[in-house]
Protein backbone atom coordinates (compact mmCIF):
# COMPACT_ATOMS: atom_id res chain seq x y z
CA UNK A 1 0.00 0.00 0.00
CA UNK A 2 3.11 2.85 0.93
CA UNK A 3 4.07 2.01 -2.59
CA UNK A 4 0.70 3.32 -4.04
CA UNK A 5 -0.06 -0.02 -5.73
CA UNK A 6 -3.64 -1.40 -5.23
CA UNK A 7 -4.25 -3.20 -2.20
CA UNK A 8 -7.55 -5.58 -1.65
CA UNK A 9 -9.03 -3.11 0.62
CA UNK A 10 -8.77 -0.76 -1.54
CA UNK A 11 -10.07 -2.72 -4.36
CA UNK A 12 -13.38 -3.59 -2.51
CA UNK A 13 -14.15 -0.29 -1.60
CA UNK A 14 -13.96 0.74 -5.59
CA UNK A 15 -16.00 -2.02 -6.58
CA UNK A 16 -18.69 -1.52 -4.45
CA UNK A 17 -18.66 2.05 -5.86
CA UNK A 18 -18.75 1.31 -9.36
CA UNK A 19 -19.21 -2.43 -9.41
CA UNK A 20 -16.95 -4.58 -10.83
CA UNK A 21 -16.30 -3.75 -14.73
CA UNK A 22 -13.68 -4.52 -17.00
CA UNK A 23 -10.69 -2.63 -15.28
CA UNK A 24 -11.12 -4.56 -12.18
CA UNK A 25 -12.37 -7.75 -14.01
CA UNK A 26 -8.98 -9.42 -13.55
CA UNK A 27 -9.57 -8.82 -9.18
CA UNK A 28 -12.68 -10.57 -9.32
CA UNK A 29 -11.51 -14.14 -8.20
CA UNK A 30 -8.92 -12.52 -6.05
CA UNK A 31 -11.77 -9.76 -4.22
CA UNK A 32 -14.24 -13.07 -3.83
CA UNK A 33 -11.52 -14.97 -2.28
CA UNK A 34 -10.89 -11.94 -0.07
CA UNK A 35 -14.64 -11.80 1.05
CA UNK A 36 -14.64 -15.64 1.12
CA UNK A 37 -11.23 -15.18 4.09
CA UNK A 38 -13.10 -13.04 5.95
CA UNK A 39 -16.29 -14.66 6.19
CA UNK A 40 -14.33 -17.98 7.27
CA UNK A 41 -12.11 -15.89 10.21
CA UNK A 42 -14.83 -14.24 11.36
CA UNK A 43 -15.63 -15.83 14.59
CA UNK A 44 -19.05 -13.99 15.38
CA UNK A 45 -18.36 -10.15 15.84
CA UNK A 46 -14.29 -10.50 15.63
CA UNK A 47 -11.93 -11.67 12.81
CA UNK A 48 -8.75 -13.72 13.64
CA UNK A 49 -5.77 -12.90 11.48
CA UNK A 50 -5.30 -16.86 10.76
CA UNK A 51 -6.60 -19.87 11.62
CA UNK A 52 -4.27 -22.06 14.28
CA UNK A 53 -1.59 -19.57 14.52
CA UNK A 54 -3.59 -16.89 15.21
CA UNK A 55 -7.08 -17.98 16.66
CA UNK A 56 -7.58 -15.20 18.92
CA UNK A 57 -8.44 -11.32 18.15
CA UNK A 58 -5.44 -9.18 17.51
CA UNK A 59 -5.73 -5.07 18.36
CA UNK A 60 -4.44 -3.56 15.10
CA UNK A 61 -5.06 -6.32 12.81
CA UNK A 62 -9.22 -5.89 13.62
CA UNK A 63 -8.70 -1.91 12.88
CA UNK A 64 -7.63 -2.62 9.94
CA UNK A 65 -10.08 -5.40 8.90
CA UNK A 66 -12.72 -3.53 9.93
CA UNK A 67 -11.95 -1.78 6.95
CA UNK A 68 -12.69 -4.59 4.48
CA UNK A 69 -15.99 -5.77 6.71
CA UNK A 70 -17.00 -1.63 5.84
CA UNK A 71 -17.16 -3.00 2.18
CA UNK A 72 -19.41 -5.82 3.01
CA UNK A 73 -21.72 -5.20 6.36
CA UNK A 74 -21.03 -1.66 7.94
CA UNK A 75 -22.15 -2.96 10.65
CA UNK A 76 -20.01 -5.49 11.02
CA UNK A 77 -17.19 -3.37 10.23
CA UNK A 78 -18.12 -1.54 13.45
CA UNK A 79 -18.83 -4.50 15.03
CA UNK A 80 -15.03 -5.29 15.04
CA UNK A 81 -13.91 -2.34 16.70
CA UNK A 82 -16.80 -2.90 19.63
CA UNK A 83 -15.28 -6.46 20.41
CA UNK A 84 -11.89 -5.39 20.61
CA UNK A 85 -12.91 -2.65 22.98
CA UNK A 86 -15.07 -4.40 24.92
CA UNK A 87 -11.88 -5.88 26.62
CA UNK A 88 -10.27 -1.95 27.23
CA UNK A 89 -8.86 -2.30 30.84
CA UNK A 90 -9.94 0.50 33.51
CA UNK A 91 -6.70 2.17 33.26
CA UNK A 92 -7.41 2.86 29.33
CA UNK A 93 -5.46 0.29 27.83
CA UNK A 94 -6.43 -1.67 24.91
CA UNK A 95 -4.87 -5.26 24.64
CA UNK A 96 -2.68 -6.56 21.85
CA UNK A 97 -4.99 -9.48 21.95
CA UNK A 98 -8.36 -10.75 23.04
CA UNK A 99 -9.03 -14.44 24.24
CA UNK A 100 -12.59 -14.13 23.39
CA UNK A 101 -12.66 -18.33 23.17
CA UNK A 102 -9.93 -21.00 24.52
CA UNK A 103 -7.77 -22.50 21.45
CA UNK A 104 -5.52 -25.36 22.22
CA UNK A 105 -3.32 -23.65 18.76
CA UNK A 106 -1.46 -20.76 20.13
CA UNK A 107 1.67 -20.26 23.05
CA UNK A 108 1.32 -17.99 25.12
CA UNK A 109 -2.45 -18.28 26.13
CA UNK A 110 -4.38 -17.00 28.73
CA UNK A 111 -2.76 -19.28 31.40
CA UNK A 112 0.95 -17.54 30.49
CA UNK A 113 -0.91 -13.93 30.84
CA UNK A 114 -2.26 -14.78 34.38
CA UNK A 115 -2.41 -18.10 35.76
CA UNK A 116 -3.58 -21.61 34.87
CA UNK A 117 -5.65 -21.10 38.10
CA UNK A 118 -6.63 -17.49 37.10
CA UNK A 119 -6.12 -17.44 33.22
CA UNK A 120 -6.29 -13.54 31.93
CA UNK A 121 -9.26 -12.95 29.52
CA UNK A 122 -6.19 -10.55 27.39
CA UNK A 123 -2.89 -9.94 27.14
CA UNK A 124 -1.25 -7.34 29.18
CA UNK A 125 0.79 -5.06 26.58
CA UNK A 126 -0.72 -2.76 23.76
CA UNK A 127 -0.25 -2.19 19.81
CA UNK A 128 -0.24 0.51 17.48
CA UNK A 129 -3.11 2.66 17.83
CA UNK A 130 -4.82 2.19 14.41
CA UNK A 131 -8.59 2.05 15.77
CA UNK A 132 -9.37 5.89 15.61
CA UNK A 133 -7.74 6.25 12.43
CA UNK A 134 -10.30 3.54 11.25
CA UNK A 135 -13.43 4.86 13.19
CA UNK A 136 -12.54 8.63 10.88
CA UNK A 137 -12.41 6.38 7.68
CA UNK A 138 -15.44 4.82 8.75
CA UNK A 139 -17.58 7.67 9.42
CA UNK A 140 -16.54 9.64 6.10
CA UNK A 141 -16.74 6.43 3.88
CA UNK A 142 -19.89 5.73 5.37
CA UNK A 143 -23.32 5.24 3.55
CA UNK A 144 -25.35 4.66 7.06
CA UNK A 145 -24.64 8.40 8.75
CA UNK A 146 -26.91 7.91 11.28
CA UNK A 147 -25.27 4.54 12.42
CA UNK A 148 -21.81 5.77 11.81
CA UNK A 149 -22.20 8.81 13.88
CA UNK A 150 -24.00 6.65 16.96
CA UNK A 151 -20.89 4.08 16.88
CA UNK A 152 -18.05 6.96 16.17
CA UNK A 153 -19.97 8.58 19.81
CA UNK A 154 -19.63 5.40 21.89
CA UNK A 155 -16.15 4.92 20.69
CA UNK A 156 -14.76 8.30 21.20
CA UNK A 157 -14.36 8.16 24.81
CA UNK A 158 -13.10 4.76 24.67
CA UNK A 159 -10.33 5.90 22.48
CA UNK A 160 -9.82 9.17 24.38
CA UNK A 161 -8.76 7.03 27.32
CA UNK A 162 -6.81 4.74 25.22
CA UNK A 163 -4.58 7.62 23.66
CA UNK A 164 -4.01 9.08 27.33
CA UNK A 165 -3.23 5.70 28.83
CA UNK A 166 -0.34 6.04 26.20
CA UNK A 167 0.56 9.57 26.84
CA UNK A 168 0.77 8.51 30.91
CA UNK A 169 1.88 4.98 30.74
CA UNK A 170 4.72 4.96 27.94
CA UNK A 171 5.69 8.69 28.06
CA UNK A 172 5.64 9.53 31.40
CA UNK A 173 8.55 11.99 31.41
CA UNK A 174 6.43 13.78 28.98
CA UNK A 175 8.98 13.65 25.59
CA UNK A 176 5.82 13.68 23.01
CA UNK A 177 7.17 10.35 22.16
CA UNK A 178 5.90 7.09 23.44
CA UNK A 179 7.80 3.74 24.20
CA UNK A 180 7.12 0.08 23.36
CA UNK A 181 8.04 -2.60 25.88
CA UNK A 182 7.86 -5.57 23.93
CA UNK A 183 8.55 -6.76 19.97
CA UNK A 184 4.80 -7.63 20.08
CA UNK A 185 3.55 -4.61 20.95
CA UNK A 186 5.50 -3.46 17.57
CA UNK A 187 3.11 -5.44 15.69
CA UNK A 188 6.74 -6.14 13.37
CA UNK A 189 7.31 -8.78 16.18
CA UNK A 190 10.52 -10.01 14.43
CA UNK A 191 11.48 -6.68 13.07
CA UNK A 192 15.33 -6.77 12.80
CA UNK A 193 15.12 -3.40 14.16
CA UNK A 194 14.74 -5.01 17.83
CA UNK A 195 17.46 -7.12 17.35
CA UNK A 196 20.06 -4.79 19.30
CA UNK A 197 17.56 -4.00 22.28
CA UNK A 198 16.62 -7.57 22.64
CA UNK A 199 19.83 -9.00 22.37
CA UNK A 200 20.43 -6.66 25.80
CA UNK A 201 17.17 -8.55 27.69
CA UNK A 202 18.86 -10.95 30.33
CA UNK A 203 17.21 -14.41 29.61
CA UNK A 204 15.23 -15.37 33.46
CA UNK A 205 15.17 -19.15 34.61
CA UNK A 206 11.54 -18.83 32.64
CA UNK A 207 9.45 -21.83 33.28
CA UNK A 208 10.10 -24.91 30.14
CA UNK A 209 7.79 -24.57 27.78
CA UNK A 210 5.88 -25.70 24.23
CA UNK A 211 5.90 -23.44 20.94
CA UNK A 212 2.34 -24.03 18.93
CA UNK A 213 3.95 -21.93 16.36
CA UNK A 214 6.45 -24.15 14.83
CA UNK A 215 3.17 -26.48 14.60
CA UNK A 216 1.73 -23.96 12.08
CA UNK A 217 4.32 -23.05 9.82
CA UNK A 218 7.76 -23.05 8.43
CA UNK A 219 10.65 -22.87 12.01
CA UNK A 220 12.41 -20.57 9.45
CA UNK A 221 9.80 -17.92 9.04
CA UNK A 222 9.59 -17.74 12.82
CA UNK A 223 11.35 -16.10 15.68
CA UNK A 224 14.82 -18.04 16.83
CA UNK A 225 14.54 -20.06 20.84
CA UNK A 226 16.30 -17.76 22.29
CA UNK A 227 14.79 -14.16 20.94
CA UNK A 228 11.34 -16.96 22.33
CA UNK A 229 13.00 -16.86 25.60
CA UNK A 230 13.50 -13.38 25.35
CA UNK A 231 9.65 -12.36 24.66
CA UNK A 232 8.77 -15.01 27.73
CA UNK A 233 11.26 -13.40 29.96
CA UNK A 234 9.32 -9.98 29.57
CA UNK A 235 5.96 -11.58 29.82
CA UNK A 236 6.75 -12.78 33.36
CA UNK A 237 8.38 -10.08 34.56
CA UNK A 238 5.40 -7.87 33.26
CA UNK A 239 3.20 -10.73 35.38
CA UNK A 240 4.60 -10.27 38.16
CA UNK A 241 3.73 -6.65 38.72
CA UNK A 242 0.57 -7.05 37.88
CA UNK A 243 0.88 -5.22 34.38
CA UNK A 244 1.02 -2.10 36.64
CA UNK A 245 1.32 0.75 34.08
CA UNK A 246 3.02 2.64 36.42
CA UNK A 247 5.93 0.55 36.82
CA UNK A 248 6.37 -1.57 33.31
CA UNK A 249 7.46 1.16 31.31
CA UNK A 250 10.98 1.75 34.30
CA UNK A 251 11.06 -2.00 35.03
CA UNK A 252 11.01 -3.61 31.41
CA UNK A 253 14.75 -4.10 29.85
CA UNK A 254 13.27 -3.41 26.79
CA UNK A 255 12.18 0.19 25.97
CA UNK A 256 12.61 1.18 22.44
CA UNK A 257 11.06 4.62 20.87
CA UNK A 258 9.02 2.70 17.36
CA UNK A 259 9.09 5.38 14.69
CA UNK A 260 5.88 3.19 13.46
CA UNK A 261 4.13 3.18 16.64
CA UNK A 262 4.67 6.68 17.12
CA UNK A 263 3.91 7.69 13.57
CA UNK A 264 0.85 6.12 13.71
CA UNK A 265 -0.40 7.28 17.53
CA UNK A 266 0.21 10.34 15.90
CA UNK A 267 -2.02 10.68 12.84
CA UNK A 268 -4.78 9.17 15.32
CA UNK A 269 -4.27 11.74 17.99
CA UNK A 270 -5.30 14.08 14.79
CA UNK A 271 -7.92 11.87 13.94
CA UNK A 272 -9.35 11.78 17.53
CA UNK A 273 -8.74 15.67 17.77
CA UNK A 274 -10.95 15.74 14.42
CA UNK A 275 -14.02 13.60 16.26
CA UNK A 276 -14.06 15.80 19.14
CA UNK A 277 -14.56 18.91 16.56
CA UNK A 278 -16.86 17.04 14.15
CA UNK A 279 -19.07 16.19 17.07
CA UNK A 280 -18.79 19.18 19.46
CA UNK A 281 -17.60 16.75 22.45
CA UNK A 282 -17.73 17.97 25.61
CA UNK A 283 -14.40 15.94 26.81
CA UNK A 284 -11.48 18.77 27.06
CA UNK A 285 -8.62 17.37 24.71
CA UNK A 286 -5.22 16.96 26.87
CA UNK A 287 -3.81 15.63 24.21
CA UNK A 288 -3.78 19.11 22.67
CA UNK A 289 -0.22 20.17 23.71
CA UNK A 290 1.20 16.27 23.36
CA UNK A 291 -0.19 16.62 20.03
CA UNK A 292 2.34 19.40 19.41
CA UNK A 293 5.02 18.10 21.33
CA UNK A 294 4.85 15.03 19.18
CA UNK A 295 4.57 17.17 15.87
CA UNK A 296 8.14 19.31 17.54
CA UNK A 297 9.64 16.07 18.23
CA UNK A 298 9.19 14.05 14.65
CA UNK A 299 9.55 17.11 13.26
CA UNK A 300 12.81 18.62 14.70
CA UNK A 301 15.94 17.89 11.31
CA UNK A 302 18.13 16.59 14.95
CA UNK A 303 15.80 13.58 15.53
CA UNK A 304 17.92 11.02 14.91
CA UNK A 305 15.28 7.56 13.94
CA UNK A 306 17.80 5.47 13.90
CA UNK A 307 19.04 6.13 17.49
CA UNK A 308 15.30 6.29 18.21
CA UNK A 309 15.72 2.48 17.41
CA UNK A 310 18.21 1.73 20.01
CA UNK A 311 16.76 3.16 22.96
CA UNK A 312 16.39 0.58 25.65
CA UNK A 313 17.70 0.43 29.15
CA UNK A 314 19.55 3.72 28.68
CA UNK A 315 16.65 5.90 28.77
CA UNK A 316 15.14 7.98 26.53
CA UNK A 317 16.46 11.63 27.14
CA UNK A 318 20.17 10.87 27.55
CA UNK A 319 20.17 9.14 24.30
CA UNK A 320 18.13 11.46 22.83
CA UNK A 321 20.48 14.55 24.02
CA UNK A 322 23.26 12.46 22.79
CA UNK A 323 21.76 12.08 19.89
CA UNK A 324 20.89 15.50 18.88
CA UNK A 325 24.56 16.53 20.46
CA UNK A 326 26.24 14.45 17.59
CA UNK A 327 23.85 15.41 14.86
CA UNK A 328 24.56 19.35 15.65
CA UNK A 329 27.97 19.03 15.72
CA UNK A 330 27.90 17.11 12.20
CA UNK A 331 26.00 19.73 10.74
CA UNK A 332 27.96 22.52 12.44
Amino acid sequence: MADGSDCVLCCLCRCRDKGVNEEYEPLKNLLELSKQILTENDRGGYTIPAKGLYPYQWNWDSALVALGWATLDEGRAWQELEMLFSAQWEDGLVPHIVFHKPSPTYFPGPEIWGSVEQPMGTTGITQPPVAAITVRKLYEESVNKELAMQKAKELFPKLLAWHRWFQTARDPHGTGLVATLHPWESGMDNSPAWDEPLHNVPVDPIPPYVRKDLGHVDSAMRPKQEEYDRFLTLVYRFRAVNYDCTKLYFLSPFRVTDLCTNAVLYRANLDLRYSSSRERSQIPMRQNPWIQQSDQVLGDQSFDIFAAFRLFADGWQQSWARTRSRRRSMDG
